[in-house]
Parts: structure tokens; C-alpha cells; sequence
């Protein structure tokens, strides 16, 4: 009796899991969509309302990618395989750690350095373009009859 019990309830909660799949995954893939296009409008938003958005994105890449990857790959991995590890190995990891902060924080400076302190000032201006250029035909004032 405890078997033909165990397979109606499994018949039950399947014909439930089927049911959620047909009318709940519809609104549930609505609310992926919709945090998909809320994130895509704030990005927006922000770079439109943003002078320098360029800045904004500089830092944020100095400031992650060198923690990204740098610093948490060798970090995780010596907290996952602490006791499997030779201390040669655990030193080395340790290093790149090091060096990977190093380089997020020189490049963090670099990026606000550069906005506090941009080199030269102004942009030099565009040269016009190539069409506005009179460049005299040589062979206009060519001889011909002459041979030169």
C-alpha cells in the first residue's frame, strides 16, 4: 500500500511540476526579460546623464580587472587546495596576489590621474580633409612637343 501511495503522490507533484513549467514559465521568463530590459534602460540612463561616462567606465575596468584576473583566481584556488599544496606552490600563488594588487592600484591611479591631469589640454584640431587640397597636375605643364 506504501508503494501505490509513494506513486500517486510522484504522479501528483509531476502533473504540478508540468503544470508550473506550461503557465509559471512563461511569467517567469516575462520577469527575466523585463530585469533584463531594467538594466539595459539604467545603463542608459546613466551614460546619457553622465558628462564623462568614458571616466566612469576607465575606472571600473582599473579597478576590476586586475582583481578579476590577478588576484581571485590564485586566491580561491589556495583557499580550495590549502592542505593539497607545496608552500613553493602556495608562495607563488601569494606572489600573484601580490602583483595583481599592485597593478590594480597603479592602474586605478593612472585612470584618475589622467582625469585630474589630462595631457596637453585640448585635442589638436582636425586637419580639413583630403578633397580641399589644390594640388597642381604635373602633366598639365608638361611639353609635349618638347619632350619635357
Amino acid at each position: 500500500a506504501g508503494e501505490g501511495a509513494e506513486e500517486e503522490g510522484g504522479g501528483a507533484a509531476e502533473a504540478a511540476r508540468g503544470a508550473q513549467q506550461a503557465g509559471g514559465g512563461h511569467s517567469h521568463a516575462c520577469g527575466r526579460t523585463a530585469a533584463r530590459t531594467a538594466l539595459a534602460l539604467v545603463s542608459l540612463l546613466t551614460a546619457l546623464s553622465l558628462p564623462d561616462f568614458k571616466f566612469l567606465v576607465a575606472l571600473s575596468g582599473a579597478l576590476n580587472v586586475g582583481v578579476i584576473a590577478f588576484v581571485l583566481p590564485p586566491l580561491m584556488y589556495v583557499l580550495l587546495a590549502r592542505g593539497a599544496m607545496r608552500p613553493a606552490s602556495v608562495a607563488a600563488h601569494g606572489l600573484l596576489c601580490a602583483l595583481g594588487t599592485v597593478v590594480t592600484v597603479l592602474c586605478t591611479a593612472m585612470v584618475v590621474a589622467q582625469k585630474l591631469h589630462p595631457a596637453g589640454g585640448e585635442l589638436p584640431p582636425t586637419p580639413p580633409p583630403l578633397d580641399t587640397y589644390e594640388v597642381e597636375d604635373p602633366l598639365e605643364s608638361y611639353d609635349w612637343r618638347a619632350g619635357g
